[in-house]
């Protein structure tokens, strides 16, 4: 019984763990992540692949890989795709996210984006990789393989050459996870997600950034920060430094 339990237990804790957001530690240089309504805000169309492992030398420790690119569609329209996919031991979390966004001029410098962006996300267990007592246990056979889930991410951009405030709000319809039936439900957690930050010109072609990132998910867990700082020079050379608390 209490292998049983204890079995059930690390299910909803994986589980939990896996319908969070994704851990990003260089959103700097790819804000897209973080805000639907980033998308077709630069000059340019950026295309963006990351890994991160954790844990390095563990069995079966969390893995993650991220690709996204967007652009300018028109004047005052952006579009954004982004592919995820994390791994924990058993556990695999695939998302897909289309983003869509429209701009409006505020004055000569400054612009104000929003952003919605629906999203598919496809939770599984890989059943074969885990050794119970009793293989032939009820509770282990009432959980499914796979789940889908749909939900949505919204957010608004202000943004211009010299600063930029961004909030986003991931998850935003708190749609169920079902593992099986409804003694395995869990729900997506609605995350509120502000970051911001303004260019510094030190000397010619010298340019510091602060930043900061503070992010909120509902259902009392902590709340998270970030304060980062890059140093630019020409527009080609970078140093970073981040503290996250």
């Amino acid at each position: 019984m209490k292998r049983i339990l204890s079995f059930t237990l690390s299910i909803f804790t994986i589980g939990a763990v896996a319908q969070q957001l994704p851990q990003f530690s260089q959103y700097i240089f790819n804000d897209f992540l973080l805000n639907p309504a980033i998308a077709g805000t630069k000059d340019y169309a950026p295309v963006s692949l990351s890994a991160r492992m954790q844990w390095v030398g563990f069995n079966n420790a969390p893995t993650m890989q991220i690709g996204s690119i967007h652009g300018a569609l028109t004047k005052n329209v952006g579009l954004g795709l982004s592919v995820s996919n994390m791994t924990t031991g058993p556990i695999s979390n695939t998302s897909m996210q289309l983003a869509y966004s429209y701009r409006i001029k505020l004055n000569e410098n400054t612009k104000l984006s929003f952003g919605i962006a629906p999203m598919l996300i496809q939770q599984s267990l890989q059943k074969d990789k885990l050794t119970l007592d009793n293989q032939n246990d009820n509770t282990f056979n009432r959980i499914s393989g796979k789940t889908m889930i749909a939900d949505v991410d919204a957010g608004v951009y202000l943004y211009s050459k010299k600063y930029f405030v961004s909030l986003s709000v991931p998850q935003l319809l708190e749609n169920k996870v079902r593992l099986g039936d409804a003694l395995f439900t869990e729900k997506l957690k609605r995350t509120y997600v502000l970051y911001g930050g303004y260019d510094i010109a030190v000397k010619e072609k010298f340019v510091l950034t602060p930043s900061a990132l503070v992010k909120a998910i509902e259902g009392g867990a902590p709340i998270q920060f970030d304060v980062n700082f890059k140093a630019t020079y020409n527009k080609t050379v970078w140093l970073g430094l981040s503290y996250r608390g």
